[in-house]
């Protein structure tokens, strides 16, 4: 190694030096490292996420260094007990009218498929597991784990999401909720398809089934399957068809009604 080489690389290595002291001077890893362990503990989700234990209870409850956080309860001001009871029938009639229980609990797909009255804007802010569903023009799950891993259970509504889901019913229903009879005609009201009038249906008659053909006439119908034909298992059961000829010639539909079919 000549001279000239010798210099460049001590004096390379005394610039290392220097930089890693200055750099060591200015930046505390001791207290970097406890920073990582030591987030600020303000809120219920805060406090769990700072590995405190949950105590099984409702509202859920959370203590961090003698400080208790409890988990959401009712900006309605509805009774403790009629919120568990609604989460309980929840569950119950969801199982009924979806025909079974979900293995990860309900998310709010499932809940509308077996509540048709429920609409995405029921779930907004509504706590799930990993996360919380939030409403601005279209229902969108937020989840914290952002970098950790994502499992079948992220969405679920959790027992704190459903009092954000019976707030969010109460004052879109415009009703008030006191107790477990006002809870059964809630659930009820959710739980109910939306119903055809009678003066609105037009029967097939067996004219319309016979014909050879129909013309292009496009004026929309919306053509209700004949339960005795067909099992319905989502609703509506129902097809749109081009206009009132087309719909009677098919031999499942029963009675068309104006206009497309409803989502």
């Amino acid at each position: 190694m000549d001279k000239k080489t010798a210099i460049i690389i001590a004096s390379l290595i005394v610039l290392i030096v220097l930089l890693g002291v200055y750099f060591l001077r200015g930046f505390n890893f001791k207290s970097y490292i406890e920073d990582i362990g030591n987030e600020e503990v303000n809120d219920y989700l805060s406090c769990v996420k700072a590995g405190n234990p949950i105590m099984e209870s409702y509202p859920r409850r959370c203590r961090h260094e003698d400080v208790l956080y409890v988990g959401e309860i009712s900006e309605k001001n509805i009774p403790l007990e009629v919120i568990n009871y609604f989460g309980e029938e929840m569950i119950e009639r969801g199982v009924e009218n979806g025909g079974g229980m979900p293995i990860e609990g309900f998310n709010p797909q499932l809940y509308k498929l077996a509540f048709p009255g429920l609409i995405d804007e029921d779930f907004d802010g509504a706590e799930g597991v990993n996360g919380k569903w939030e409403f601005e023009g279209e229902l969108k799950w937020i989840g914290r784990n952002v970098n950790g891993p994502i499992t079948s259970a992220d969405g679920t509504i959790t027992q704190e999401g459903m009092v954000g889901v019976l707030d969010n019913l109460v004052e879109r229903m415009d009703v008030e909720v006191s107790s477990n009879e006002d809870i059964d005609e809630l659930i009820d009201r959710v739980s109910e398809r939306e119903k055809v009038p009678d003066e609105g249906k037009v029967y097939c008659t067996p004219e319309q089934r016979g014909v050879s053909g129909c013309n292009r006439r496009l004026d929309p119908v919306c053509g209700w399957s004949d339960p005795a034909k067909i099992q319905c298992v989502r609703w509506p059961c129902a097809t749109t068809y081009g206009n009132s000829c087309e719909a009677c010639r098919d031999e499942m539909v029963l009675y068309y009604t104006e206009d497309e079919c409803p989502e």
